[in-house]
């Protein structure tokens, strides 16, 4: 079943671009989604929503024929050129020695167009042709109607609107930046690209406020469609125009409106079919109870028979409709058990403490300046480390996070760690620290004691990964 409930924003009617047709879906596990059916046309803002391992990622994937469906087809219409960035965006590969303008240039062909006209200029010098003069005025005509000329004022505008730290110029090396600054940068090169559909998959993840906000309003207002898979209510906001939801039994539901028109709408929906579905339990019980008492009068005739079975049929075809119905299930988020993690011997009152702390790296890039600051962390403390992008958060804490080892050292200043003090550290790369090949339970188990394999597998259950999946499936998947 796929709802759809219209809100008071109407929809552009442009172009379509991109269509779902009662796509379904499953993974050798369970059903991710089913009967999925929506367009997308120009300057549409459209929102995936749903928990995590619903399967959003698998969604937009579709439609670039990354994967495919068992039911159904996902298409792109005629003309419609993609931008896509993954989840995980650093996996779209890039040349750690071009500079961050090569990068942006080469996302519209303006590089290759700039080399022809260069090419050309030379050539004039000796061959003045009408040949050649007609190639160049069409090179020429081409930079223009992809906005060449003014090209570098939009990269700026975009690098900005995402966070990009002045230091980091349209001549820097994308190696020479930080991994934070150069997913910013990778993402910009997708919003400066030739395309008119956005395909992006939690653009959000490394922006801050300032700059999430942007994006949205950035998307919200350009004549491209965008399609975004995100968990972020701030966006949300700002950018959809229609919200997908994947529910946790894979019903689809298309929601028209913002994202707090979203949530009204949703929860007014679920409630009416949690009603619904004590009604329609009250009617599958008195019919099962009228099946079962033509059995318990005897010989069946074949009268009896036939009124038995035809209400057995209803009492199936009652029970089906109670089981699209969300009212009837309970959410994702509620089926795994709370996992309360075992604590290590109990380290000094102070846990650690940061003083003068610098961080620079060897091209002169200042990553941490706090040559003022001293501060204690004590045990039962709970510190939160704010700040824009680009100022140092990161590096403090795997600073902190190396502090007994020479892996990531300070520049200046120092951080102690108190007596028994013990870091778990959760990096914003910390993917590129797993084992490619590795099944989830293997990774899992290389960082969880396998003295209980029952605890391992209950906390991975509890973040979303259970059955067979976690023994099949490896971690590049």
């Amino acid at each position: 079943m796929n709802t759809e409930i219209n809100m008071s924003e109407p929809l552009r009617t442009n172009r379509t671009l991109a269509v779902y047709n009662n796509i379904a879906f499953s993974s050798p596990e369970r059903l991710l989604f089913y009967d999925v059916n929506f367009s997308i046309r120009t300057g549409e803002s459209v929102a995936v929503v749903g928990a995590g391992g619903s399967g959003k990622s698998v969604l937009l994937k579709l439609l670039l024929g990354l994967k495919e469906p068992q039911e159904g087809s996902a298409f792109l219409t005629k003309q419609t050129k993609t931008g896509y960035v993954p989840q995980e965006i650093e996996s779209m590969g890039f040349d750690s020695n071009s500079t961050v303008r090569q990068l942006f240039y080469s996302t519209r062909g303006l590089d290759v167009l700039e080399n022809t006209m260069r090419e050309l200029e030379e050539k004039m010098t000796s061959d003045s042709s009408s040949g050649v003069l007609n190639q160049y005025s069409a090179a020429t005509e081409q930079f223009e109607k992809l906005e060449g000329y003014t090209a570098e004022t939009s990269i700026e505008t975009i690098l900005s609107g995402l966070g990009v730290q002045g230091h980091i110029s349209l001549d820097t090396k994308l190696g020479e930046v930080s991994s934070g600054q150069r997913t910013k940068i990778l993402l910009g090169g997708a919003l400066f690209a030739d395309s008119n559909l956005l395909i992006l998959d939690d653009p959000t993840s490394h922006l801050d406020s300032q700059s999430t906000l942007w994006l949205a309003n950035y998307l919200r207002q350009t004549k491209q469609g965008s399609l975004v898979a995100t968990s972020s209510p701030q966006f949300l906001n700002a950018f959809a125009t229609r919200v997908i939801e994947i529910t946790n039994i894979g019903r689809v539901i298309v929601f028209e409106g913002n994202y707090n028109q979203f949530i009204q709408k949703r929860d007014m929906l679920f409630e009416a079919e949690r009603v619904a579905a004590e009604q329609k339990k009250q009617e599958i019980e008195r019919l099962r109870t009228a099946a079962k008492r033509f059995k318990t009068w005897g010989r069946e005739t074949q009268e009896t028979a036939r009124k038995r079975k035809t209400i057995e049929r209803r009492a199936d075809r009652a029970e089906t409709e109670l089981d699209e119905m969300l009212g009837a299930h309970v959410r994702r988020e509620h089926r795994y058990k709370i996992q309360h993690f075992e604590e290590d011997q109990a380290s000094g009152k102070d846990v650690a403490r940061v003083q003068g702390v610098t961080k620079q790296y060897e091209n002169g890039f200042m990553a941490l300046n706090l040559p003022h600051v001293d501060i204690t962390l004590r045990r039962g403390e709970r510190m939160a480390i704010i700040g824009k992008n680009g100022v140092g958060k990161s590096t403090l804490l795997r600073l902190v996070a190396h502090a007994r080892d020479e892996e990531f050292s300070a520049t200046s200043g120092s951080i102690d760690l108190g007596s028994n003090t013990t870091i778990g550290y959760y990096a914003p790369d910390i993917t590129s620290d797993l084992k490619a090949h590795n099944t989830i339970l293997n990774e899992a188990t290389e960082h969880i004691s396998a003295s209980d394999m029952g605890r391992v597998r209950a906390i991975l259950g509890y973040w979303g990964f259970s059955g067979e999946e976690i023994v099949r499936i490896q971690i590049k998947d």
